[in-house]
């Protein structure tokens, strides 16, 4: 959400370029993933290297600079409102995911105030932006900090035990299809893998049994 956390370096001349990676993007190109909009799999690249290519999964998305602002876009497209919006459109898709179409990305109406009202948002959106990437990086900093510090004061010398002698697995399973009209937080793995967090979305559009999280619970 946001950012790209790698990226993979090859060769023409001598590594296999993936099929799908035929997208070539620019400075200040949006990349949005038409699968599961509400995943928030999007990026604002802000000088990305030279030939750069995205997967076709991917839409890439360049303002019309005489219109609109690059970044006041990029914030239209991502708001909350738009992601609902998106994904309601993917779930009628039949394909095996739920996935977009490049129509009604294109329909989609946003607010339009003049440039300079735009750069304005823009502005203040992405200096929050910063605040929120610095915070981020200072948790991963405490983070590692934490697990050092109970590697050096808990290591050798201290008594051991069994996983399975202080602990237990849950299987609590429930089933989406029996709530529906329910708003889930759920916790799904390509959630955990983009943000560490769960996402908000209606249980009926869940399709698989899930797992009860209670109290204390590790994951």
């Amino acid at each position: 959400k946001g950012s790209i956390s790698d990226l993979q370096q090859l060769d023409p001349a001598v590594d296999k370029i993936p099929s799908r990676a035929r997208r070539k993007v620019f400075d200040k190109s949006i990349v949005y993933s038409m699968v599961r909009p509400n995943q928030e799999h999007y990026a604002f690249l802000d000088n990305p290297p030279t030939d750069m290519l995205v997967s076709t999964g991917f839409s890439v998305i360049d303002a019309k600079t005489e219109l609109v602002s690059p970044g006041y876009l990029y914030y239209s497209l991502t708001t909350a409102e738009a992601t609902e919006h998106f994904q309601s459109l993917a779930e009628q898709c039949v394909s095996t995911y739920p996935t977009l179409g490049v129509g009604d990305l294109s329909a989609y109406e946003i607010v339009l105030p003049s440039l300079d009202i735009q750069r304005a948002i823009e502005r203040i959106l992405g200096d929050l932006d910063d605040k929120i990437k610095l915070n981020s990086q200072l948790n991963d900093y405490l983070a590692e900090l934490v697990r050092a510090e109970f590697s050096y004061r808990f290591g050798s010398g201290t008594p051991t035990t069994n996983l399975g002698d202080v602990m237990s697995i849950s299987t609590q399973l429930l089933k989406p299809s029996a709530c529906a009209g329910e708003i889930w937080e759920h916790y799904s793995i390509p959630a955990f893998d983009e943000s560490r967090r769960p996402v908000f979305e209606p249980a009926d559009g869940i399709k698989s049994n899930k797992y009860v999280i209670d109290n204390n619970c590790i994951l």
